[in-house]
């Protein structure tokens, strides 16, 4: 059902509210199947006062569990399962097609189970601050200054937002184990997916790259062996 000011069945968008519907419908079937049952409607049903749409479920109690579920996926009190991930996303994109002061919800029977903008927007991921042993793994972005790190901790790898001068220092421990802080934020299923880069500080001093030649111009040997300033022979090159 949806309530809010002048909401009407006949001021109703039928394409927007139809299409609302039928994802609804979708995804509560598909939740029930989750439960290894099959959740069948029938009829179609435009009821007077507020704009519901209403349909027949062919069994009352796996429609109220479904109806719950699908409201915890909505509002996110619940993570969905991974594949109903896309669904519960799509039907809050409909979901989304009106105002904020229009409300939105399921019911059977005097069972109501919320599915409002105004519960979905409330649902931000709070942001919180981490230190953490990473590896660098990537620095650098066509429009954005970012840093990839691979951590033990995280299961899978970190895009954090970070500016030129650090990225610049950070490119130095490529593929080094570094201790980092950030500010994150963690999606429903507690995996980092935004962040913001506040400090590091490396296991070891960045390597010499002096030194890194020097160690190379041994391992090839050849003309190099003879050349006491290689310093200053690089910069002839």
């Amino acid at each position: 059902m949806i309530e809010g000011p002048k909401v009407r069945p006949e001021t109703a968008d039928p394409l927007v509210t139809l299409d609302l519907a039928r994802a609804y419908f979708s995804l509560i079937q598909r939740v029930a199947a989750e439960h290894g049952d099959d959740l069948t409607l029938q009829g179609l049903f435009i009821r007077k006062g507020s704009t519901v749409v209403a349909s027949r479920p062919n069994q009352q109690g796996l429609a109220i569990q479904a109806m719950t579920d699908v409201s915890r996926y909505v509002n996110g009190v619940l993570p969905p399962p991974p594949r109903l991930e896309t669904p519960v996303k799509e039907f809050r994109g409909r979901v989304f097609n009106f105002p904020i002061s229009v409300t939105v919800a399921s019911r059977l029977g005097d069972q109501v189970r919320p599915l409002t903008p105004a519960h979905i927007e409330a649902v931000i991921p709070p942001r919180e601050t981490v230190e953490l042993r990473a590896t660098v793994v990537g620095v650098g972005g066509a429009n954005t200054t970012s840093a990839r790190f691979a951590s033990k901790s995280e299961r899978r790898v970190l895009s954090l937002r970070t500016d030129v001068p650090t990225a610049q220092k950070l490119a130095h421990f490529l593929y080094s184990e570094v201790d980092i802080t950030a500010t994150v934020q963690r999606d429903e299923h507690g995996l980092i997916h935004s962040g913001v880069l506040d400090g590091f500080s490396g296991l070891t001093s960045a390597p010499d790259q002096l030194k890194v030649w020097r160690e190379w111009f041994r391992e090839v040997g050849g003309d190099w062996n003879d050349i006491d300033d290689v310093e200053q022979e690089l910069q002839r090159v």
